[in-house]
C-alpha cells in the first residue's frame, strides 16, 4: 500500500507548484498590462491636453509682452475652438477626466468659461456605462449568483458616473434596493491619473500640491466600498434627530433585510436601501427647462440672463415662506372641502350607482425654506458637533424625495476632525460672523494658510471668500478681486487639506442652497450659534470678537478701478514702479523657460510625417528631451530666484486674541 500510494505524494507538490507559478505568472502578466495602460494614459494626456495648454500660455506670453490684453470676445472664440476638443478628450480618456468635467458642469461653473461647461454638461445626463454583462460579471464574482440574493436585476443602469454605475434591483425577500458595481480597472486608472496631476501641481503650483494630494486619498477611499459602507451607517447614526433628512441604510450585516449574514457589501459592490426622488440637479434642470418652454427661449437663453442678474433679485424670483405657507394651507382647505363633497357623493349617489370616485389630493411643491434650513444645519451638525464630513455633497448626490424629504448619498469621501481643528475652524466663522478681520487672519494663519506678505487683509478676505461672507460688490467680481489678490498677496502655503475639504463641503451646500432659490446665504452666519456650542461644549473660550476692520489697500483699490488692464505697479508698464514689479520676472527674464518647450514642440511634430527615417525619429526624440529638460532647468531658476521663505505658525496664531500685524499699510 506504501508503494501504491508513494507516487502520488510526489505528484500533488508538483501540481501545487505549477499552479503557484502560474497563477504568478497570470498576475506579473496583469501588473505589466496595467503599467503599461498607465504609460499610454500619461502619453496621451500630455499629447493631447499639451498642445491646448500650451497655446493659452503662449497667448498669455504675447499679452504681457505686448502690454495689451485680449478682450472677452477675443479669449471666448479660443474657449469655443478648444470646448468640444476637451469634451473629446475626458470621452476618450475617461476615469478621472470625466470626473473633472462633471464637476466643471455642475460645481464650478462660475469659475469655468462658459463654453467649457455648456459642452461638460453632457457628461452629466450621458456618462458612459459598461454593459451588463460586465456588470453581472462583478456582481457575480462579489456575491455570487444574481438568483442567490436578488428576485430581479435591471439590465439598465439608473445612472452612471465616472467611477461606477447604479442599478435598480429587488431582493429574494422583496426590498427594494439599488447596486452601485466599481467599473473594471477604475482605481487603477484614477491612481495614475492623480499621480499625473500630484506631480504636475507640484512641479508648477506648489501650494496646490497638499490639496491635490488629499483629493487623491479621498478618492482612493472612494473605491473601497466596504468602508464607504461603514461610513454611510455611521452618517445615518449621527443625523437620526434629523426628521426631514434621510440617509439610505447599507445592506450590510446590521440590516434588517439583509439576505446573507454577512451582508452584500464588499470592495467592488455596494447595496443600499431605494430612495424614490430626484437629485437636485436633475430637479434644477427640469424646473429650468419648463421656465424656458414657459418664456419662449432656450434654456441656455435663460442661464445667461440669469447670470447676469444679481443675487437680491434672483432671491426676488424665490417664493416667500409666507406665500408657501399660504399656498399649502389653501391647496389643504380646497381638498378638504372637495373631498368633503365626493364623500357625500361615494355614500350616496355613486354607492347607488356603483361608481364612487376617487378622492383628490394636490400635488404641492417642496418647502424650499425647510429643506435649505435642514440641510446647512445637518452639515453644521456633522462639522462641529461630529467631526464627520462627507467632502462630496454636490446637487447630484442631494436628492428631493417625492415625500418632501432630502436624501443625502454618496459617503464615499469623508475627511473627520479633531476636537481641537474643530474648535480652531468654530473660532474662525464666529470671527468672520462678527466681522473682526484681524481674528479672521488670525485663524487663517492657525488653519496653515500662508500668503506671501501675509497682510491680515489677504487673510481676512480669504476666510471670507471660503464661507460666503462678501458684499455684493465683491461677489459680482469675484474672479477679478481673486485675480488681484493673487498678484499683490500670493498664496504660498494652503492651508491644512483637512480644513479645505470642510470649505468644498460648505461650497457644495451653498451651491445646493442656491438651486433652491438662496444665493446670499453664507456659511459664517448660517453656523454661527453652532460654532459657539461647540467652544463650549468643548472647554475652549469663546472669543470675543472686536469688530475690527482692516481697509483695503491701495494697491487692490487702484487694480480693481482699473479693471482687467494691467496695473503699472504689478506689469510695469506704466512708468511707476515699486517692488512689486521688481518680484515679478518679465518676459525678458522669462523666455529661457518657455523657448525650449516651443522648440521640443516642434521638433515633436516632425515625427508625424510618415517619410521620416528612424534614425531622425531617434534623433527628434533625444533632442526633444534634451530641449525639455533645459526648459525645466530655467523654470526652476527663475522659481528658486524668488522662492518665499515659509514660517511654521507661531503659538499666538493659534489663539483667538487679536494680534498687531502688518496689514497692508505698506501699500496704502
Amino acid at each position: 500500500v506504501a508503494s501504491a500510494t508513494a507516487p502520488r505524494l510526489g505528484i500533488l507538490p508538483m501540481r501545487f507548484v505549477w499552479m503557484r507559478a502560474r497563477r504568478l505568472a497570470v498576475r506579473y502578466a496583469e501588473q505589466s498590462a496595467l503599467l503599461l495602460v498607465g504609460a499610454v494614459r500619461v502619453v496621451n494626456f500630455v499629447r493631447l491636453v499639451g498642445p491646448i495648454v500650451l497655446h493659452y500660455k503662449v497667448k498669455q506670453l504675447v499679452e504681457k509682452i505686448r502690454g495689451r490684453v485680449f478682450t472677452e470676445e477675443e479669449w471666448d472664440e479660443m474657449h469655443k475652438y478648444y470646448a468640444p476638443r476637451a469634451l473629446e478628450i475626458a470621452e476618450m480618456m475617461q476615469g478621472f477626466y470625466i470626473k473633472i468635467g462633471q464637476h466643471m458642469a455642475s460645481t464650478m461653473y462660475t469659475f469655468v468659461p462658459l463654453p467649457f461647461v455648456d459642452n461638460f454638461r453632457t457628461l452629466l445626463e450621458h456618462c458612459p456605462a459598461q454593459s451588463f454583462g460586465v456588470v453581472k460579471s462583478i456582481v457575480e464574482k462579489e456575491l455570487g449568483p444574481l438568483e442567490k440574493n436578488f428576485k430581479s436585476f435591471a439590465e439598465t443602469p439608473m445612472n452612471a458616473a465616472s467611477t461606477g454605475q447604479v442599478h435598480c434591483a429587488t431582493l429574494v425577500n422583496g426590498h427594494d434596493v439599488v447596486v452601485k458595481v466599481q467599473h473594471p480597472n477604475a482605481e487603477w486608472t484614477f491612481s495614475v491619473d492623480l499621480t499625473l496631476c500630484v506631480c504636475t501641481a507640484e512641479a508648477l503650483l506648489p501650494s496646490a500640491a497638499g490639496v491635490v494630494k488629499q483629493i487623491r486619498k479621498n478618492l482612493a477611499n472612494e473605491f473601497d466600498y466596504v468602508r464607504e459602507a461603514a461610513q454611510q451607517r455611521e452618517a445615518l447614526e449621527h443625523l437620526q434627530g434629523f426628521d426631514n433628512i434621510v440617509v439610505p441604510e447599507p445592506v450590510d450585516s446590521g440590516h434588517p433585510a439583509t439576505p446573507s449574514p454577512g451582508g452584500l457589501c464588499t470592495k467592488r459592490v455596494l447595496v443600499m436601501d431605494r430612495l424614490c426622488g430626484l437629485s437636485l440637479a436633475d430637479w434644477g434642470r427640469s424646473h429650468l427647462e419648463a421656465q424656458a418652454r414657459k418664456e419662449g427661449k432656450t434654456v441656455k437663453t435663460l442661464q445667461e440672463e440669469y447670470m447676469k442678474k444679481s443675487a437680491a433679485d434672483m432671491e426676488f424670483l424665490r417664493p416667500s415662506a409666507l406665500g408657501l405657507g399660504t399656498y399649502f394651507v389653501a391647496s389643504k382647505g380646497a381638498d378638504m372641502a372637495c373631498n368633503l363633497a365626493l364623500f357625500f357623493y361615494n355614500w350616496g349617489l355613486g354607492y347607488a350607482l356603483r361608481r364612487p370616485m376617487n378622492y383628490v389630493e394636490t400635488p404641492l411643491p417642496p418647502n424650499i425654506h425647510v429643506i435649505a434650513q435642514d440641510l446647512m444645519e445637518a452639515q453644521g451638525h456633522m462639522l462641529f458637533r461630529k467631526g464627520f464630513v462627507n467632502c462630496d455633497p454636490h446637487a447630484g448626490n442631494v436628492m428631493l424625495l417625492n415625500d418632501g424629504r432630502l436624501g443625502l448619498i454618496d459617503w464615499g469621501q469623508v475627511v473627520r476632525l479633531s476636537t481641537q481643528q474643530r474648535c480652531i475652524l468654530a473660532g474662525l466663522y464666529i470671527a468672520v460672523a462678527d466681522e473682526d478681520d484681524v481674528m479672521s487672519a488670525d485663524c487663517m494663519r492657525a488653519l496653515g494658510g500662508r500668503t506671501k506678505r501675509d497682510w491680515d487683509w489677504t487673510q481676512a478676505m480669504w476666510a471670507k471668500l471660503l464661507t460666503w461672507s462678501i458684499q455684493e460688490c465683491e461677489r459680482n467680481n469675484f474672479s477679478r478681486l481673486t485675480e488681484v489678490m493673487d498678484q499683490v498677496d500670493m498664496t504660498v502655503k494652503e492651508a491644512d487639506s483637512a480644513f479645505l475639504m470642510t470649505f468644498k463641503n460648505q461650497l457644495y451646500t451653498r451651491q445646493v442652497a442656491a438651486m433652491l432659490g438662496f444665493f446670499s446665504i453664507n456659511s459664517a452666519t448660517s453656523l454661527k450659534e453652532m460654532a459657539v456650542e461647540t467652544l463650549i461644549e468643548a472647554g475652549w473660550p469663546v472669543p470675543s470678537t472686536k469688530g475690527t476692520d482692516v481697509p483695503m489697500p491701495r494697491i487692490v483699490q487702484e487694480m480693481l478701478a482699473n479693471g482687467p488692464a494691467p496695473h503699472p505697479l504689478v506689469n510695469g508698464v506704466g512708468k511707476e514702479r515699486s517692488p512689486l514689479a521688481a518680484e515679478a520676472p518679465g518676459w525678458r527674464r522669462a523666455w529661457p523657460a518657455t523657448l525650449p518647450p516651443l522648440l521640443s514642440y516642434g521638433v515633436l511634430c516632425l515625427l508625424r510625417f510618415e517619410q521620416v527615417s528612424l534614425t531622425t525619429r531617434s534623433v527628434a526624440i533625444l533632442l526633444s528631451c534634451v530641449l525639455i529638460a533645459l526648459g525645466m532647468g530655467a523654470y526652476w531658476r527663475l522659481r528658486l530666484g524668488k522662492r518665499v521663505v515659509v514660517h511654521k505658525p507661531d503659538e499666538a496664531s493659534l489663539s483667538f486674541s487679536p494680534c498687531n500685524r502688518e496689514s497692508g499699510t505698506d501699500a496704502m
